[in-house]
């Protein structure tokens, strides 16, 4: 009995570190990073940043989309990018208990910052997207750092 009491510990141990590393997100150099964080919208498009500088559920990526297309996973700690044409669009997070969602109606050489937050949930938490201002924005994009797993809509 202790036997199997053992193995299922082990077993279900296995899985959670599995599960975790599973959409582990690296940080880009940060020369690359440093870059990025000083863009500004090209001539015509928009630059959409999604900063989770949260640290609840860090080890558990999520997968970001915009109208369906995918813009990059983050994790806590890490932001994406995009660079996108004006219109309107849904933002959509996968990968927790829930998948949040947000529309914005996006405007030429403007920067948006969408904030994801992470609040305990079930199994991955419970996520919420915001648009938050230029200045707490740009104030939560400095406490992160750059993913490597990001989308086709980049210019760095």
């Amino acid at each position: 009995m202790k036997k199997m009491i053992f193995a299922a510990i082990v077993l279900i141990s296995i899985m959670a570190v599995g599960c975790a590393t599973m959409n582990a997100v690296n940080p880009m150099p940060a020369a690359v990073d440093a870059k990025v964080k000083n863009m500004q919208a090209p001539t015509g498009k928009t630059l959409v940043y999604v900063v989770r500088p949260t640290f609840l559920g860090k080890p558990f990526g999520t997968d970001i989309t915009a109208n369906g297309e995918y813009l990059g996973t983050t994790q806590g700690g890490i932001y994406i990018y995009a660079v996108l044409a004006t219109g309107d669009y849904k933002f959509k997070v996968t990968g927790h208990d829930n998948d949040p969602e947000i529309m914005l109606k996006l405007e030429s050489d403007k920067t948006y910052y969408i904030y994801q937050s992470v609040y305990p949930g079930l199994l991955k938490g419970i996520g919420k997207l915001e648009v938050v201002s230029q200045e707490d924005g740009r104030k939560a994009l400095q406490e992160c750092t750059l993913g490597d797993k990001l989308g086709k809509n980049i210019a760095h």
